[in-house]
């Protein structure tokens, strides 16, 4: 079985004729985007950022989980060792990316802490739980798989890089969406993503994303990944 980021990124002959508008669709979105920041200036290199982010984001869901965590440098120290060797387990073995945090890093994984937790405390909806790592279970080759946030009916992924979103972006919350629409598990009518260290984000009802990605309605596209998945090997 594969996971759900590999299914958005790898089957790019599939995913061209579900969605042969993405890429002008996703031009468009990176156009129309909404702050709800001030960029956080880097200083990290670009080759641990990814690692860092991972950090900052477990931060925030242990700070939502547990309201009287202190955050300092054990507490960041630990997360990170617990990152490490998640990102290990998946198979990225290059050690020096996952060197201990500097100082200066301190500081940039606590700026991205504080800028994920303050996007979930401006966009929650006061009658839905925010739910930081929502589970889908799995369907034929893909595996179960964990989304970032779900906030109220809007499931949002968050990506930190220096770069504006990408049509992999819509994919994998597309993905997560099917793998949902096979379970029945969570009421999902919107997706959106978040860059913390932007400022920037988007969140689009389903039928309209559906629509510009591939002109048909979220029940005919999701219909379409469930079975390519399910249905047999999909074309790379």
């Amino acid at each position: 079985m594969i996971s759900a980021t590999t299914f958005a990124t790898r089957y790019t002959s599939l995913w061209q004729s579900l969605t042969p508008n993405s890429e002008q669709f996703v031009r468009r979105l990176n156009l129309n985007l909404e702050r709800f920041r001030n960029p956080l200036d880097g200083g990290s290199a670009p080759s641990r950022r990814g690692f860092l982010n991972e950090i900052a984001f477990q931060m925030a869901r242990r700070k939502h989980e547990y309201r009287d965590l202190v955050i300092d440098q054990p507490t960041i120290m630990e997360t990170a060792e617990v990152v490490k060797q998640a990102f290990l387990r998946r198979g990225n073995a290059v050690i020096d990316k996952f060197d201990d945090p500097s100082a200066l890093e301190y500081d940039e994984i606590l700026r991205l802490t504080n800028s994920i937790a303050n996007f979930c405390n401006q966009h929650a909806i006061r009658e839905f739980p925010v739910k930081f790592g929502p589970h889908f279970l799995g369907c034929g080759i893909v595996d179960s798989s964990e989304g970032d946030v779900l906030m109220g009916e809007c499931l949002y992924e968050f990506k930190a890089g220096d770069r504006s979103f990408r049509t992999s972006d819509l994919r994998q919350l597309l993905t997560y969406c099917a793998l949902n629409f096979a379970s029945h598990q969570f009421k999902i009518t919107s997706i959106g993503a978040v860059n913390p260290r932007h400022g920037t984000f988007f969140a689009l009802d389903i039928e309209t994303v559906a629509f510009e990605m591939s002109n048909k309605s979220p029940i005919e596209l999701l219909s379409e990944i469930v079975y390519f998945v399910s249905g047999g090997t999909p074309s790379r």
